[in-house]
């Protein structure tokens, strides 16, 4: 990054208040300013992640504790992405023409 890159970024910081500097001697020391991000989460999403966040801890907890359904870690995991509908992938999931590939 330039000099004059870092320069603007932080000059755009500080006019959204998310730096403040201060001067020492020839320096410019600059400080995260976090207290408008905790606004902005108290705010906005605080509120809506809460709720989640407990429903799968309380989740967690339960399916845990039950001792039928201890799993053993997988010892490969797999992530794909598939552009379709969920009706039609839990289909393709359930259908035994695909689940015996």
């Amino acid at each position: 990054m330039t000099r004059q890159a870092a320069t603007k970024h932080l000059a755009l910081l500080k006019a959204a208040n998310l730096v403040a500097i201060r001067w020492h001697w020839r320096q410019n020391l600059h400080y995260l300013n976090p207290v408008p991000l905790h606004e902005i989460y108290d705010r906005w999403i605080a509120k809506y992640e809460v709720p989640h966040l407990q429903a799968l801890s309380n989740l967690k907890t339960d399916l845990e504790q039950q001792k039928d359904n201890i799993m053993n870690a997988p010892e490969l995991v797999y992530k794909m992405y598939i552009r379709s509908t969920p009706e039609k992938t839990w289909e393709a999931i359930t259908d035994p023409k695909f689940t015996r590939q």
